[in-house]
């Protein structure tokens, strides 16, 4: 009861003075992770390792499961067609790339991991968190087409990583001698093909009884905005069921559910955005206090520098070649490819790695949790005042183009910027 009463003071404090955290390059995952250190194993030890160990997995699961069918949820593929290719760049070239820099990059300095735990490492530090560094997105004067394609593309990239580290962990046991090959095609049949399917018509049968249902008048106006939490845990909990993926599931059944109601019932999937904000902080919260100081005992040189790599060049590097010949100008690549922080996804994707028990599960461990608790603190303290310088840059460069008539790719339009609203991780007023 005391760790509760301590966090809900806490939460109380922080409410009332988030506004002012912007200009104290403090952004609410630091915060979050900073107290959580204070109060965790590392500090007081006000929150240990609980007798059940799958307390904390599982709130990390449902935050990473509501976020993914949300953020699912948001996309239209139709308009993406039709604006910007800065979403396709980044997610079809610049993910691929990014999981291949990687891998490259852990070559050297992973020598205790073998060549699909390499990957491994690879494909769960690629995908990005808005969440970490939310006035990126927010900032009005960052230019719509680069705050949207940053949010697609934190959106999206986690949910097609999912099946490459799925097929992954399963090739590392095989080479590990624990499973056979022929569970590759299991793992594709189940894991990834029939988690699909399920997701799939979970999001389809509830996004079509919830249309039905309103355009009949039978839904109440607050269950309205609630039945994408329903249809969200649906979809998990069948695919687990049916021993599929849970994510993949969620991922697939957002997709499903958001082409159903998106423009019939645009508020269907408030409850699970709010919801997920929430989780969001608290999941923060316990990586700080239960994750993050006992996995950095295990941590070497060689794994801090791989951490570092992960978050400059081997994110960098592939953004730029994903935007060759796209008109962008050099600070504005700069700009995105610093922007690609770790977060609560690749969090939750360790925690498949523990529960396959690979050899070398210590050090995939160590290697995630220092990059992500990097993450936090860089782009958490760089996020407002790097938005807001490189907005200032995009306004001048703005009024030079109207004035010499040459047209500037980064003032392109976009038919409407969605990206995760995060109501309570906002970090620009």
């Amino acid at each position: 009861m005391t760790a509760i009463v301590v966090i809900a003071a806490f939460y109380l404090v922080f409410a009332v003075v988030s506004a002012r955290l912007p200009p104290l390059m403090l952004s609410v995952p630091m915060v979050f992770v900073g107290f959580g250190l204070l109060i965790g194993t590392e500090g007081v030890a006000l929150i240990t390792p609980t007798e059940d160990p799958e307390l904390v997995t599982r709130v990390l699961e449902v935050t990473l499961v509501l976020t993914l069918f949300g953020d699912a949820a948001k996309v239209s593929f139709r308009d993406l067609r039709r604006e910007s290719t800065v979403p396709f760049r980044l997610l079809v070239l610049g993910l691929p790339l990014a999981i291949a820099t990687g891998w490259l990059a852990g070559l050297p300095l992973l020598g205790g991991l073998g060549l699909v735990e390499i990957a491994v490492v690879a494909t769960i530090l690629a995908p990005t968190d808005a969440a970490l560094g939310q006035a990126v997105v927010q900032n009005p004067r960052v230019p719509a087409v680069v705050r949207h394609g940053l949010g697609v593309e934190s959106g999206l990239n986690d949910g097609i990583a999912l099946p490459v580290l799925t097929l992954l962990l399963t090739g590392a046991a095989i080479a590990a001698g624990e499973e056979r090959s022929l569970d590759i095609l299991e793992t594709f049949l189940r894991g990834l093909l029939l988690s699909a399917v399920v997701g799939a018509v979970a999001g389809l049968v509830g996004g079509w009884l919830l249309v039905r249902c309103d355009e009949r008048g039978w839904v109440a106006k607050y269950w309205r905005r609630a039945v994408g939490l329903s249809v969200a845990l649906l979809a998990w909990g069948l695919a687990v069921w049916l021993d599929g993926s849970g994510f993949i599931g969620a991922w697939v059944g957002g997709l499903a559910f958001g082409l159903v109601v998106r423009r019939r019932i645009p508020n269907a999937c408030d409850v699970v955005e709010e919801l997920s904000s929430i989780l969001i902080t608290l999941s923060f919260l316990f990586f700080g206090a239960l994750l993050l100081g006992p996995a950095l005992h295990h941590l070497t040189w060689q794994t801090a520098l791989y951490g570092v790599l992960s978050l400059t060049l081997v994110r960098m590097v592939p953004v730029a070649l994903a935007m060759l010949g796209s008109g962008f100008r050099g600070r504005s690549v700069l700009y995105m490819g610093w922007f690609g922080p770790r977060g609560l996804a690749s969090i939750v994707f360790v925690g498949l790695v523990v529960r396959q028990a690979l050899p070398a599960t210590d050090v995939v461990v160590s290697t995630v949790m220092f990059t992500v608790g990097l993450s936090v603190l860089l782009h958490g303290a760089t996020a407002y005042h790097t938005s807001q310088s490189y907005g200032a840059w995009y306004e001048r460069a703005h009024e030079r183009a109207l004035e010499t008539g040459v047209p500037l790719a980064e003032s392109a339009e976009v038919v409407e910027v969605k990206v995760p609203r995060r109501p309570h991780l906002g970090a620009h007023r």
